[in-house]
């Protein structure tokens, strides 16, 4: 039963965003601004976290326990020109929240990407670890108010992705987005459809998840230690793009689903299922963009979720991030060294 009601949640979401597609007109597409002969010299400041939360009805009357992670800010600096790119980002020392009430959180990111034509390739790879259950003490007696939350240290997100644009308008650039190397003159707007391939999940190096007033030991599921997932799934929606007086602003929103083959593990032992899942793509972006500089800034949103019975797992991987540079004209020693 629960399969049909995903199954018919899913294919509701398709059709309406087929059919609100359908209603879109799509206005004669204008030439984008390139700068790749251009040494573009960039920094950037922002950060990228992951919370998920487990919901289940406990007979203690709580339905939801909250996993937050302590990130840094990242400061990036790099350039880009022609074919060549390169950049670097480094941790601050200090992390945003109280160690003594959210931990360490230790956080590598990785992401390439790769366009062509009408299509858009994107790779990337999330791991922490270092979590902390927010307001523990409500159930767990050796915590109090002022040090509310129980760190889990050992606690792990990993998220591995292969993404695939398809834009129906071939004059859709998904670099000229960010503004980097290119900027749009005007307005764009395309349908999309993205291919996307993940494998994500949590583990707690076997120990449960839920803390033990609120394990039930009739129930496996209230105890376990790790959850993980390898999705596909398409995901259709729509770009729309514009710049005026210098000032460009964008969006990419999609509806889609994935296919799961899923598990859960506790106590050693290990359980697999089939699946749907409904999913959703966000990216916004916005700036001031001229022929010699540019300011951006640019936001990510990705969302992962699993089903077991009663037992649901959520988690938002999102990014900010605000990013700068100049553009200068085409270094003559630089271009032959290329060339």
């Amino acid at each position: 039963m629960l399969l049909f009601w995903d199954l018919k949640a899913l294919l509701n979401s398709l059709f309406v965003t087929v059919f609100v597609f359908s209603f879109l007109g799509q206005k004669e597409p204008v030439k984008i601004d390139d700068f790749r002969d251009s040494l573009v010299l960039y920094t950037d400041v922002g950060f990228s976290t992951a919370p998920f939360q487990i919901s289940y009805p406990y007979p203690t009357g709580f339905s939801k326990i909250q996993y937050k992670n302590n990130f840094r800010t990242i400061i990036g600096i790099g350039f880009a020109y022609k074919w060549l790119s390169f950049r670097i980002g480094l941790p601050l020392q200090d992390r945003i929240k109280s160690d003594v009430l959210y931990g360490k959180t230790k956080q590598l990111n990785f992401n390439a990407e790769y366009s062509f034509k009408k299509y858009y390739i994107d790779l990337e790879f999330r791991s922490l670890v270092g979590y902390a259950i927010k307001d523990a003490y409500k159930w767990d007696s050796t915590l109090s108010s002022e040090t509310p939350n129980k760190i889990l240290p050992n606690a792990s997100a990993l998220n591995f992705g292969l993404n695939g644009y398809y834009f129906h308008n071939k004059q859709f650039k998904m670099p000229a987005l960010i503004g980097r190397r290119s900027h749009y003159n005007g307005e764009v707007r395309s349908l999309s459809l993205r291919l996307s391939l993940n494998v994500f999940g949590i583990d707690n190096d076997h120990v449960s998840f839920t803390p033990i007033p609120l394990q039930l030991q009739n129930n496996s599921i209230t105890r376990i230690s790790r959850l993980e997932s390898f999705e596909i799934g398409l995901i259709p929606g729509y770009v729309y793009v514009n710049r005026i007086k210098n000032w460009q602003f964008s969006g990419i929103m999609g509806v889609g689903g994935v296919i799961q083959a899923k598990y859960y593990s506790h106590d050693g032992i290990s359980r697999g299922f089939l699946g749907l899942a409904p999913r959703f793509d966000v990216h916004l972006a916005g700036g001031y963009s001229c022929k010699s500089f540019f300011v951006f800034v640019l936001t990510d949103f990705d969302n992962k979720s699993l089903a077991f019975y009663d037992l649901k797992y959520r988690q938002n991987f999102y990014s900010i991030k605000i990013a700068g540079g100049y553009r200068f004209s085409q270094p003559k020693k630089l271009s032959k060294l290329i060339n």
